[in-house]
């Protein structure tokens, strides 16, 4: 087995074919660890970082495994540190090392942390963040950290809901609510069919999507995450990832937009990406002004019932455990994260801080961290 390491924009371009293979010859065949979603991410968000994807291949250059890291230089405490961590700046719903759904493919686990330890003047501690709890290589990963004598601190670091679809949609609304809050939940989404100019619609194809994504960026703007400057147009990066993900899924039918109006005015929008019998959401949000008349209630209500017509097999929230998630999912799973840390004096020091020192100070001042 042998290893590459993809350090410029212009050699990512060419691996685009043998990384997408790859992808849906495995356990992560999801849009957001698709060549196009690194790719995109780095064209809008990469500047302040460097490439350091590592690729595992077998003998004649087919792809194995691959580790979709960055790099950056960053004070720590007055220390000057270079982390490795995945590419993502909280956009992507996960995170993981991808492989081949084959034994060369767990192997090639092994060959990537090898190379992480050979590369060890490279970085002084790796973050790795947002990991399925039940990602196939995670005890092999832990394993081979364990053999190249490299430290490691592991944490459950979130918990994302999801709704696995397994009967029609009454039966479902009764296993999971209550009499009443089935009651006050067809009443509110009820109510809001009520008002004038009241209509819900899905965008799904390619020529929908550029009045589609401007209708969504201007919900997304007068959500509350517009007040905080965390909606879908934040930055021109944001938007603009937003606008390239579009189009190109689109094309691929794996992206779906649902918007509610009323009165004419678009006041509540879902954002999801599509992958065979799976729904993604990425955004979900709807008009402050709006909020009387349960816009996301209604919303959801309306998209799970058609999720059940369609015998779509997952509804994946993806984020955190929010409320109005929980309050609709059927199932959690566990997210984890790593940090790993070089053979170096810095990041032993670094590492013995945040696993010794730190956890027996907190006992005293909770607020303090590293």
């Amino acid at each position: 087995m042998q290893i590459k390491l993809i350090r410029t924009y212009n050699k990512l371009i060419k691996i685009k074919g043998s990384w997408d293979e790859m992808v849906h010859n495995s356990q992560f065949d999801a849009p957001f660890y698709s060549w196009i979603w690194y790719e995109r991410w780095w064209k809008h968000f990469g500047e302040s970082y460097e490439l350091f994807i590592i690729l595992a291949e077998n003998k004649t250059g087919q792809l194995l495994g691959i580790a979709p890291l960055m790099k950056e230089k960053k004070s720590l405490k007055g220390l000057n540190v270079t982390e490795l961590s995945f590419i993502d700046n909280g956009i992507g719903p996960r995170n993981s090392i991808i492989h081949r759904n084959s034994e060369q493919g767990h192997q090639s686990i092994h060959t990537i942390v090898e190379y992480l330890s050979n590369q060890n003047d490279e970085w002084d501690y790796i973050k790795l963040n947002k990991i399925d709890e039940d990602a196939p290589y995670l005890r092999n990963f832990e394993k081979c950290i364990k053999i190249f004598n490299l430290k490691i601190i592991k944490i459950t670091s979130d918990k994302s809901p999801y709704l696995k679809i397994k009967t029609d949609f009454e039966t479902y609304m009764i296993n999971t609510f209550k009499r009443k809050q089935r009651y006050n939940i067809k009443r509110e989404a009820k109510r809001l069919s009520n008002e004038d100019g009241y209509k819900l619609i899905c965008f799904n194809k390619p020529h929908e999507m550029k009045n589609a994504i401007e209708i969504a960026f201007e919900v997304s703007k007068a959500s509350w995450k517009g007040k905080i400057g965390t909606d879908m147009t934040s930055s021109e990066q944001t938007k603009g990832f937003y606008t390239d993900l579009t189009h190109h899924f689109a094309q691929l039918g794996q992206v779906q937009i649902w918007i509610l109006f009323v009165e004419e005015k678009p006041i509540a929008i879902e954002y999801q990406l599509v992958n065979k019998k799976k729904i993604y959401l990425l955004v979900s949000d709807f008009d402050e002004k709006y909020k009387k008349l349960s816009p996301g209630t209604s919303l959801l209500y309306n998209i799970i019932e058609k999720f059940h017509e369609e015998q779509i097999s997952e509804f994946d929230f993806c984020g955190g455990v929010y409320d109005y998630k929980m309050k609709w999912a059927t199932n959690i799973r566990e997210l984890i994260s790593y940090q790993v840390f070089s053979k170096k004096i810095t990041s032993t020091f670094i590492y013995k801080c945040k696993n010794t020192i730190l956890p027996m100070l907190r006992k005293f001042k909770p607020t303090i961290s590293l």
